[in-house]
């Protein structure tokens, strides 16, 4: 192996990489002089519904199916982490790493020119532009705990004619059953130097209360990201 990184890592053999790699690779020349861009802001989008909506984005300006330009797209945000500084492709030529992926993953001598201009491009921007979009992330998550994963479901509530007080005879407890009521069950796993759970239970007004300060909050963090955007351009 030429590269760092392919000497570190064995992806031959990985279940998506050999996939994704040729068909980044397969790609004609204008389309990955122009995926660049495309790449980074997908890096950057928040949310899988935005990474959904650049990809479509993407589609539609490069005129290429979905199919092939996910996997494009994923393997390519993959290598801009790690041609990052800290990543493991950082001291790597794109020159090293076509040599590796060519030989690797039986990618065409025809295609080694244009992916490797395409790593040259996606190297510049890693060492300019993720460096301090991954600075900004890890200040998102440092300091307080942080949300790992989200877990719903609905549970139906038993409603008795009566309730049992310890003091009372049990022999003499005969409730009925009235009827039963909905209760949202939320799991939420937090992340903070140990992974917890915490579970609540929300009903319809609670439920919409906390949909419209998460919402509320949404539209502030957005006011906040243009405003930074506008003073770092």
């Amino acid at each position: 192996m030429e590269s760092t990184f392919f000497s570190k890592n064995d992806l031959a053999d990985h279940k998506s990489f050999p996939r994704d790699i040729r068909c980044l690779a397969q790609l004609p020349s204008e389309t990955l002089a122009a995926l660049p861009r495309h790449v980074l802001t997908a890096f950057q989008a928040p949310t899988n519904a935005e990474t959904d909506t650049v990809y479509s984005e993407a589609a539609e300006a490069l005129a290429q199916p979905r199919a092939v330009l996910d996997h494009a797209l994923d393997v390519a945000q993959f290598l801009l982490r790690e041609l990052a500084p800290k990543g493991e492709a950082a001291s790597d030529t794109p020159e090293s790493l076509v040599s590796d992926i060519r030989d690797t993953f039986e990618v065409p001598e025809a295609a080694q020119e244009g992916l490797t201009t395409f790593l040259r491009e996606l190297k510049d921007m890693a060492q300019r532009d993720v460096r301090l979009i991954l600075l900004k992330r890890a200040h998102i998550t440092s300091g307080l705990p942080v949300l790992n994963a989200v877990a719903t479901k609905v549970d139906l509530r038993a409603v008795f004619s009566e309730e049992y007080k310890y003091h009372e005879d049990v022999a003499q407890f005969s409730p009925e059953l009235v009827g039963t009521v909905p209760v949202g069950i939320v799991e939420l796993t937090i992340h903070g130097g140990e992974t917890e759970k915490v579970l609540l239970q929300l009903n319809r007004r609670t439920l919409q209360i906390l949909q419209d300060h998460l919402a509320a909050l949404q539209k502030q963090i957005s006011i906040v990201e243009r405003a930074t955007q506008t003073l770092e351009d």
